[in-house]
C-alpha cells in the first residue's frame, strides 16, 4: 500500500478497512504506524461493538510489535473503530443496503458485498459527508474482497443477475 500511494504520489489523510476478526484492520493500523501512512486507520465493524473489536485490534497488535521484536508504535488513539454502521451485525442486512451496492457498481464498476465491504463503504462515505472523515481530502478503502457473499446473499438485490 505504502509503495502504490508513493508511486502515485498520494499521502492519505486515512485509510479506511472493514472489521470482522480484526487481523486485517490490526495490520493495517500497524503498517501504517510503520510506514507513517494514512493515520489514523478507522475499521468499520461489521459484526460487534467497538469497545470489543478495539480490544481485540489492541491485542493483534501488540502480539504482532512483540513477535517481529519492535517498539510499541501504536498509541491507543490510533485505534479507532466505528460501529454505526454494522445494521444487526454479521450477515444482516437491509434494503438500502442492496440499493447502495447495486448503485455502486452501476456507478463505478467497484463490486462490493453485504456482508464486508458494502457495509463499510457506505460507512465510510457517510463519515466522510458528516462524520469523522468529513476534514479529510484523501481516503484510502482497503478493499478486502467478498465478492463471493453477493451470490450467498442474492436474493436482497431487485434486479437480474443476467443484466450485469
Amino acid at each position: 500500500l505504502k509503495a502504490q500511494c508513493d508511486e502515485i504520489e498520494l499521502q492519505p489523510d486515512a485509510l479506511t478497512v472493514t472489521v470482522g476478526s480484526c487481523s486485517t484492520y490490526a495490520g493495517v493500523v500497524l503498517g501504517a504506524a510503520l510506514q507513517e501512512l494514512g493515520r489514523p486507520a478507522i475499521g468499520l465493524s461489521i459484526s460487534n461493538e467497538s469497545g470489543e473489536r478495539t480490544a481485540k485490534a489492541r491485542r493483534l497488535i501488540d502480539e504482532a510489535t512483540r513477535y517481529l521484536g519492535l517498539e510499541a508504535c501504536v498509541p491507543d488513539d490510533d485505534i479507532r473503530i466505528l460501529d454505526q454502521y454494522r445494521l444487526e451485525g454479521y450477515g444482516k442486512t437491509d434494503a438500502t443496503l442492496y440499493a447502495f451496492i447495486h448503485d455502486m457498481a452501476k456507478r463505478t464498476g467497484l463490486i462490493l458485498d453485504p456482508v464486508y465491504t458494502g457495509k463499510a463503504l457506505r460507512g465510510v462515505l457517510e463519515e466522510m459527508r458528516a462524520g469523522c472523515l468529513q476534514d479529510a481530502r484523501d481516503v484510502v478503502f482497503v478493499h478486502t474482497g467478498g465478492v463471493f457473499g453477493i451470490y450467498q446473499k442474492r436474493q436482497g438485490f431487485e434486479l437480474s443477475w443476467r443484466t450485469i
